[in-house]
């Protein structure tokens, strides 16, 4: 791969893994039904584990 693509690839994995991370912690954050100990440790979980802990609330908590 040349390194002119690089910046490109990473944009397209990059971003919408992000954008998706931001949403779970959006509605996190919005969620009602979490209590504000279960919202910290979402939030704590999702700033250092990102993408699996936002995966795993999208499943578990977000659906609920």
């Amino acid at each position: 791969m040349s390194s002119s693509l690089l910046p490109i690839v990473v944009l397209v994995v990059a971003l919408p893994v992000l954008i998706f991370e931001v949403a779970m912690f959006v509605d996190m954050l919005k969620n009602e039904r979490l209590t504000d100990q279960q919202r910290m440790l979402w939030a704590a979980g999702m700033l250092l584990l990102h993408p699996f802990v936002a995966i795993y609330y999208y499943f578990t908590e977000r659906n609920r």
